[in-house]
Formats: C-alpha cells, sequence, structure tokens
C-alpha cells in the first residue's frame, strides 16, 4: 500500500477511508500491524515522501513508482515477496 502521505495522520485516514478498518479506527489499525516491507501490512515502502521529502508536483508519483518497483521485483533489499496488488 502506497499511500499519500503529507502528514502521519492522513496515513490513517485514508487506511480508514479505503475500508481497512472503520472510521476512528486508523490507531488501532496501525498499532496491530506491521507497515514494514517484510510486515503483515507493507506501506510506504520506499519510506514514502516523509522520509524524502515533498516534490512539488511530482510528489503524487513517489508512491506509485514504488508500487511498480514492488509489483515488478525491483524493491531491492525491500522486496515485498510476492507482491501481486498494488494501490
Amino acid at each position: 500500500m502506497q499511500t499519500y502521505d503529507d502528514y502521519p495522520v492522513i496515513v490513517m485516514l485514508q487506511f480508514e477511508d479505503l475500508g481497512f478498518c472503520e472510521k476512528g479506527g486508523g490507531p488501532a489499525f496501525v498499532r496491530s500491524r506491521t507497515l514494514t516491507y517484510d510486515g503483515d501490512f507493507p506501506s510506504n515502502t520506499s519510506g514514502g515522501q516523509l522520509s524524502c521529502g515533498q516534490a512539488g508536483a511530482a510528489g503524487g508519483f513517489i508512491g506509485m513508482t514504488e508500487a511498480i518497483r514492488q509489483l515488478t521485483g525491483q524493491g531491492g533489499d525491500r522486496v515485498v515477496h510476492d507482491a501481486k496488488l498494488g494501490s
């Protein structure tokens, strides 16, 4: 899962809006998961925008680029094994 992460709370709101947990359940959802590339719910596996800075209009492509890398096995050291679906 590659979310737009301009602020950490926005990621939790997106998990809620996408139906991964109920509204208001974002904090509990995040605490109960491992969001790293090798965890049970890989999220922003490149580190997202919070890791590399927001590059203006190009920032929205960071997640798409990372999703493509993961789905094509080009994730390097942070590859998500058996990745079949990216968003």
